[in-house]
């Protein structure tokens, strides 16, 4: 059976709505745009939690409604909701999550990011010239004001790389008839400054740690793990070595962070489902802060090897979907028909209640496979159990292609 639903959005984008409403208009400007709307929108603006999923339209509903309420109707102010949003994230530990990525890679890796946030759409990029070009296509949870906002979103995420004032021009759009929405940053990628991770002592390792392993992609995860030894939280020289395609058991260079040496002092094997997916041998000059620096790197090497070993080694990016992990996990853990399905809706960060509505059956009956689902998989809660199955690698991605 395949499930199939309406786009939905991560909570992040109705939390922050109703944030900036409580800034500007305060508790009665929020009770007002409550009351405007239908009963279970409301609802859901008041209770939104960042890692729930709604119904794209929601989003839309509420920001069509404040646009009418507080300002001129004509969406014009929802683009400072989007500038509002963004810089909530960067305080927020989604900070972390662009942290991950120089603005140049950030770029590359706009859908690895977009995939966290929505059910739909899909980015490309390109630089040409001085000019950067993203495009979002088949964005079907999208509208005019969600383009609003993500116009915003990402102006304010612009404005904070920039070293200069710079510019980004919305020069197509979806919700105005034409084939994608499109957007153009009139400077180049490399141009742009790197958010700072701030200092080693101050490094949340386990929020760090959770965003690399909730990417799923293969190099955006590597070119996280080069960032975050580049960075200047950490700044060693490194080797980063993995395994190459014809033998798992031989490892090659990878990259090389910092100055290249001819010996490096410190050395970690990255091991993950009982194989050896990659090596780090670092060097760190001077030994002020050095040891930080290294226990530092000693407890990002478990997240470093879960991540590389969650995502098929040899091939590209797509190639193993989270579809492919809750099979792997059903095969593995004997669930029947209907907890694989239940297990495919939780790990998309549905509540039981979203389970029950979208499998037509009572929210108790959800509980109760859920509860089965810790129970076979050896967890204690969701996060466990999302983290469990994303680290599952399907047979077929051993096979040689």
């Amino acid at each position: 059976m395949v499930v199939r639903s309406a786009p939905l959005i991560r909570g992040n984008a109705l939390v922050n709505i109703r944030s900036f409403v409580q800034e500007r208009h305060g508790s009665m400007g929020l009770d007002r745009l409550a009351a405007s709307l239908d009963a279970k929108t409301a609802m859901t603006l008041t209770t939104a939690r960042f890692g729930e999923w709604y119904p794209a339209h929601m989003q839309t509903d509420v920001l069509v409604a404040y646009d009418r309420m507080f300002a001129a109707g004509d969406l014009a102010s929802i683009h400072g909701i989007g500038a509002h949003q963004c810089a909530r994230d960067l305080a927020s530990p989604l900070g972390w999550l662009f942290r991950l990525f120089s603005p140049t890679r950030l770029t590359q890796h706009m859908d690895v990011v977009w995939r966290r946030f929505h059910t739909s759409g899909y980015w490309t990029s390109d630089s040409e010239g001085d000019f950067v070009t993203a495009g979002l296509h088949e964005w079907t949870g999208g509208s005019l004001a969600a383009c609003s906002v993500l116009h915003g979103y990402l102006a304010h995420l612009s404005k904070e790389l920039a070293r200069n004032p710079v510019e980004l021009r919305h020069t197509r759009c979806a919700f105005r008839g034409a084939a994608l929405c499109e957007f153009r940053l009139g400077v180049p990628v490399d141009s742009l400054a790197t958010l700072p991770f701030g200092d080693v002592e101050s490094m949340e390792i386990p929020l760090v740690g959770r965003e690399l392993v909730q990417l799923d992609s293969r190099k955006a995860i590597i070119d996280a793990i080069i960032s975050l030894l580049r960075s200047q939280a950490i700044g060693a020289d490194a080797i980063l070595s993995l395994p190459t395609q014809d033998d798992d058991q031989a490892l090659s260079v990878c990259a090389t962070i910092g100055r290249p040496r001819p010996q490096y002092d410190h050395h970690w094997v990255l091991e993950g489902r009982g194989r050896i997916v990659g090596r780090i041998d670092v060097h760190i000059e001077g030994p002020e802060r050095g040891d930080a620096r290294l226990r530092a790197i000693g407890e990002l090497v478990p997240w470093f090897a879960m991540a590389l070993a969650s995502v098929d080694r040899g091939n590209a990016d797509d190639r193993v979907t989270m579809d492919d992990r809750v099979k792997a996990a059903a095969q593995r853990w004997l669930l029947t028909e209907r907890q694989q399905e239940v297990l495919s809706l939780l790990v998309q960060g549905r509540s039981n209640r979203q389970i029950s509505l979208a499998l037509a059956c009572a929210e108790g009956t959800i509980e109760v496979h859920v509860k089965a689902l810790f129970k076979k998989a050896s967890v204690s809660g969701r996060t466990e159990l999302t983290a469990k199955v994303a680290a599952m690698v399907p047979s077929r991605a051993y096979e040689p292609a």
